[in-house]
């Protein structure tokens, strides 16, 4: 299974489950996917993680 396909499926297992450590790791793994090609989507995503785990008061 390709990387993207685990991570979008992992998403939608998720999605109504509350658990934002867990969705702030799939932006980390989406951002890690996209910057070889996509630098500012990637930036967007490391934004989303960073800011997801200072809600919950981690260390990004």
């Amino acid at each position: 299974m390709p990387q993207g396909e685990l991570i979008e499926d992992a998403a939608r297992a998720l999605a109504s489950r509350g658990a934002p450590a867990a969705t702030a790791e799939l932006h980390l793994a989406r951002g890690l996917l996209a910057t070889p090609a996509q630098p500012p989507r990637a930036a967007g995503h490391f934004a989303a993680a960073q800011h997801l785990w200072q809600d919950i008061d981690h260390p990004y």
